[in-house]
C-alpha cells in the first residue's frame, strides 16, 4: 500500500523510520534516496495511512517501519527489513491477488496515476526523487483512447 501510495522505491521503503513518518500530515521523508538524496514524499492514499497507523500500534517501541517478520508471523528485531524481503511480500501479494506485479510496476503506476489525474510533472518528479523531467514522463503510461477522447480539450472542431 505505501509504495502505491507513495512511489518510494523499494530499498526506501525498507529504509524508513518511524521518525520519519508524519502520520498526522501524511507525508515522509527519505533519508536513503537514491543518490544519498533526501526528499520530502506525500502519502496521498487514506488507505496506506490507516495501514501504516494501524502497524504503528502492532509495533509501537520500534524504529524502524518495517523490520523482518519472524516465521511465526511476527515483527522480529528492530532493523530495517531488505529490499529483497520487500520484493518477496510484493510477490506473495501477487500470488494471492492473481494480480502480477513489481515493485517498481506500483511506482510506475503512481507516477501514471499522478500525471494523468492532472498533477503537475514538477510534483511528480519531487515525489519520485527523479532529477529530470524526462525521466518521470517515461515511468507515465499512456492511458486508453476513450479516456483520453474525455480528457482532450483541443479548443477546436467542436
Amino acid at each position: 500500500a505505501l509504495i502505491f501510495a507513495t512511489g518510494l522505491r523499494r530499498a526506501e521503503a525498507a529504509a524508513l523510520r518511524w521518525d520519519e513518518i508524519d502520520l498526522k500530515n501524511g507525508t515522509l521523508i527519505v533519508k536513503r534516496g537514491k543518490g544519498f538524496k533526501t526528499r520530502s514524499v506525500a502519502i496521498v492514499c487514506g488507505f496506506a495511512l490507516a495501514a501504516l497507523a494501524a502497524w504503528r500500534a502492532l509495533t509501537p517501541a520500534r524504529r524502524f517501519a518495517f523490520p523482518p517478520i519472524t516465521v511465526k508471523g511476527q515483527p522480529g528485531r528492530d532493523m530495517a527489513v531488505t529490499a529483497q524481503a520487500i520484493y518477496r511480500t510484493v510477490k506473495h501479494t501477487e500470488k494471492l491477488s492473481g494480480v502480477i506485479f513489481t515493485p517498481h510496476d506500483a511506482r510506475r503506476t503512481h507516477a501514471t496515476a499522478a500525471l494523468t489525474g492532472g498533477a503537475p510533472l514538477a510534483d511528480v518528479q519531487a515525489q519520485l526523487g527523479h532529477a529530470q523531467g524526462a525521466t518521470t514522463l517515461r515511468y507515465a503510461k499512456p492511458v486508453d483512447a476513450a479516456k483520453r477522447r474525455k480528457r482532450f480539450k483541443l479548443g477546436y472542431g467542436e
